[in-house]
């Protein structure tokens, strides 16, 4: 399911060297036999296990918060969470991997009117979020050794999930490759893209704190004495 984005060949080398140095050059000619596949699954596994790995560190932590709880217990109840977390997250990032490259490719036809095919969005799609799969593979290396060591509120873990280096140059990968497959100008795919991430990270954020105002508006039930 591999797409031609374009004509021209360049070496493995030259295509490495332009993902980092020259985006709009790597789109141009560097992309020909790109094997987005291969991404695509990266992205949903790196996704899948991060989640896994969170859910069973909050319902570790919550078990071991109701007082003295037997190791294997915990052990059991961690295992059997990572694999609801994987489950859940193979399925969620498979959603949003197809549902977010339709969106895109109607907004670029609709919005910016350009030339793309859903095959060529997808295949960009996952180009661009080759620093989200290097971000998931550090947190995932130095998870326990940051959970340990390193105390954030939840705003803050989201904040950093959300908003870092990886993501900002995973944006403008998606940027730089719309306008040069779709033949858009920059500046209006820059303002369309930069518009949706605004919007996401709004709903992010806003969940976020619904969901904290929510908990903490929620009455104690006290028991008689």
């Amino acid at each position: 399911m591999n797409e031609v984005l374009s004509q021209e060949k360049l070496s493995l080398s030259e295509k490495i060297k332009y993902f980092f140095i020259n985006p709009r050059k790597f789109y141009t000619g560097g992309n020909n036999k790109s094997s987005w596949f291969l991404l695509f699954v990266l992205l949903v596994m790196t996704g899948s296990f991060l989640q896994g790995k969170t859910i069973a560190t909050f319902f570790s932590t919550v078990m071991n918060m109701g007082g003295e709880v037997e190791e294997e217990a915990v052990a059991i109840v961690g295992k059997i969470s990572m694999l609801f977390g994987l489950g859940m997250g193979v399925i969620g990032s498979v959603i949003t991997i197809f549902l977010t490259s339709l969106i895109i490719l109607l907004s670029v036809k609709f919005i910016l009117k350009g030339e793309i095919t859903y095959k060529q969005v997808l295949s960009i799609y996952c180009i661009s979020n080759i620093p989200t799969i290097i971000f998931n593979v550090i947190i995932l290396l130095f998870y326990d050794q940051v959970a340990n060591t390193v105390s954030l509120t939840e705003f803050m873990t989201l904040f950093i999930r959300k908003v870092n280096f990886l993501s900002i140059w995973s944006l403008a990968l998606l940027i730089i490759g719309i306008s040069v497959v779709s033949k858009v100008s920059l500046r209006k795919s820059a303002a369309l893209f930069i518009v949706f991430a605004f919007i996401v990270l709004t709903f992010n954020f806003g969940s976020f704190f619904i969901s904290e105002g929510m908990s903490t508006e929620i009455p104690k039930l006290e028991l008689p004495e």
